[in-house]
């Protein structure tokens, strides 16, 4: 099989070390800000139940019941899950269709805090919130984006601005429709040593969404995305028992709320189109099938690969389940899918981004494209193959070389 992707995933050029201090040194110090966030809003004329993050890996997914909730992860990207068990309902909630462990229904006036740690150093960290379900006559599942994704790069920590200073830092992101609840939220936090600048907001939109508590309304979820812990015994530690504080807050009476605006979704390009390397792609087609060829593997299948939707809006317009869509990714899926005897392989090659310098949250320097190949299993003799391609250009004259071909063992 030969498969080409063509994509930019330009958020997962991120390799610096964290240098941040979070607010509180313990988790002990921790716990007693979340404590008394808990009391203020309580005495502020809110209810407020806990949830919990729950990070499912391989191993867990393995489990009964475990595949419904892993959403398609991989190895090197675990997601973690805010839940809010049953005993947790908002009075007159419904529920009963729901997978209570990853979804629920909300009030326009009630908010989800999520307070703590974020994750240690990885390439890659997002927080998206979802719509889960939707009766179009019958609940339906459609599990479409409601906004950018929180990622490394956008996301307000109570960091110093050095570079990596995302990870291992305080913050909070608040899911709301009201803007009043929000505001209430951040003098909470404000209270207890959180400053508004590491504040994020999650906007659930009143005029998108069919907030409130019975069958007839919408369900939501949340994801958390990490990928590829610079040290995964660290990384392990954090999923074990993450430093986070889960709090559904919810007015005593229910109250009129102050709607936020449908969120803009910002622009997913680069203002740069790398179809000028299909050329060089053709080259490196021509190069893998001659490899192979003295291998004794001359039976090809191309499958076409083609995109799936690519935000939640569009999900919602033409119903279709969205599969938890990430504005911070590009996913395909491969026509036709067939069964993989012992002895073939799949190789998938494309267009990658090597990363620029980055200093503080801005990064700096240009993105050299980069040729990839994938071969599976990756127990073949030849796992990957790079070919590192640069756009050499003189004033106004510029060719395109390939500079080598690297051959790996192992990925």
């Amino acid at each position: 099989m030969l498969i080409a992707y063509l994509t930019l995933f330009g958020a997962l050029c991120i390799t610096h070390h964290s240098n941040a201090a979070p607010i509180f040194s313990t988790h002990t110090d921790r716990e007693v800000a979340a404590e008394s966030f808990e009391n203020y809003m309580r005495g502020n004329g809110y209810s407020v139940d806990r949830g919990e993050l729950v990070y499912w890996d391989l191993e867990k997914c393995q489990q009964e019941g475990g595949a419904l909730k892993c959403f398609g992860n991989n190895p090197d990207s675990p997601y973690g899950i805010n839940s809010f068990l049953n005993e947790n309902a908002v009075d007159g909630e419904y529920t009963k269709d729901l997978d209570i462990n990853i979804e629920r229904r909300f009030r326009a006036d009630e908010a989800i805090v999520f307070f703590g740690l974020t994750p240690p150093e990885a390439k890659y960290i997002g927080y998206t919130h979802y719509l889960s379900k939707r009766r179009f006559g019958r609940s339906k599942r459609i599990n479409a984006s409601l906004g950018d994704t929180i990622n490394h790069l956008n996301i307000n920590v109570t960091g110093d601005g050095s570079p990596g200073d995302t990870f291992n830092s305080d913050v909070c992101i608040v899911t709301t429709a009201d803007q009043n609840m929000f505001d209430a939220i951040a003098t909470g936090m404000l209270s207890v040593g959180v400053p508004s600048d590491s504040m994020n907001l999650q906007v659930l939109a009143k005029d998108t969404l069919q907030l409130g508590l019975t069958k007839h309304h919408d369900s939501i979820s949340w994801l958390n995305r990490i990928v590829r812990f610079a040290d995964k015994e660290a990384g392990a530690a954090y999923m074990a028992n993450p430093p986070v504080f889960l709090f559904r807050i919810t007015p005593l009476t229910e109250k009129e709320i102050a709607p936020y605006p449908i969120p803009i979704r910002k622009t997913r390009k680069t203002g740069q189109n790398e179809n000028y390397m299909w050329y060089t792609i053709e080259r490196l087609e021509r190069t893998l099938r001659k490899r192979f060829d003295r291998k004794v593997r001359t039976s090809y299948i191309n499958p076409s690969s083609k995109v799936t939707a690519t935000f939640g809006e569009t999900c919602l317009k033409k119903e279709k389940n969205c599969k938890r869509d990430n504005s911070d990714a590009a996913y395909f899926f491969n026509y036709p899918a067939r069964n993989m005897g012992p002895n073939e392989l799949l190789i998938i090659y494309g267009v990658s981004f090597s990363c620029g310098e980055k200093r503080g949250r801005k990064k700096v320097g240009r993105h050299l494209p980069t040729l990839y190949v994938v071969i599976y299993p990756l127990s073949s003799p030849v796992s990957c193959c790079v070919w590192h391609f640069i756009k050499y250009c003189t004033g106004q004259s510029c060719t395109d070389r390939i500079c080598y071909l690297h051959e790996y063992q192992h990925l």
